[in-house]
């Protein structure tokens, strides 16, 4: 029985130029394979916090003939880490992790050896003026408007629907009146 495993990684810089690239994170995660099986290509996403550094996201998930153990994982994550670390060396990556692959949380395994959990809106470059303002993209699974609202107006209306408080929804109002240029 295949047994999957989602491995997590995030890199923070200083400047957006020093972030590494989406072909950098592609190469570096085919290599630490290793025992492992690469199930597609990794889930790269990138947020731009103002006053933080960019934070860039790696989630891949990889799969063994059965149940991997303690070793075998530790492993993994170790060649994860040092791959990353080798393909750029500005990049300051934190430490992998790894945890069970849960359709329910990562969506189907179809979906990432199809090469589908790749594609998202951040996987190449930091969102850029307003798109900052977007809500970011889910990193370990699917982005659906249910749980990662892609506009200010979705999350909005996702705050509402699920009874968001007063305070906040007033925020968001201001929010999108100041965006759509009332404000002049």
């Amino acid at each position: 029985m295949t047994t999957a495993v989602v491995i997590r990684a995030t890199e923070r810089s200083i400047l957006a130029l020093d972030a590494p690239t989406s072909a950098d994170i592609d190469a570096a995660i085919a290599a630490a394979a290793g025992d492992a099986t690469l199930v597609g290509p990794p889930r790269i996403t990138r947020v731009a916090n103002v006053g933080e550094r960019f934070q860039t996201c790696v989630v891949a998930v990889f799969s063994f003939s059965s149940p991997p153990s303690d070793l075998q994982l530790s492993s993994l994550r170790a060649r994860v880490g040092a791959h990353l670390r080798a393909s750029q060396l500005l990049a300051s990556w934190s430490a992998p992790q790894s945890s069970p692959f849960l359709p329910a949380r990562n969506g189907d395994l179809a979906w990432w050896s199809s090469g589908q959990a790749a594609e998202t809106r951040t996987r190449d470059a930091f969102p850029e003026l307003a798109g900052r303002l977007d809500v970011a993209d889910n990193p370990i699974g699917p982005t659906s408007s249910a749980t990662h609202p892609t506009s200010a107006g979705e999350a909005a209306a996702a705050m509402v629907s699920s009874g968001g408080s007063v305070a906040a929804i007033v925020c968001v109002a201001v929010l999108l009146w100041f965006i759509s240029g009332r404000s002049k």
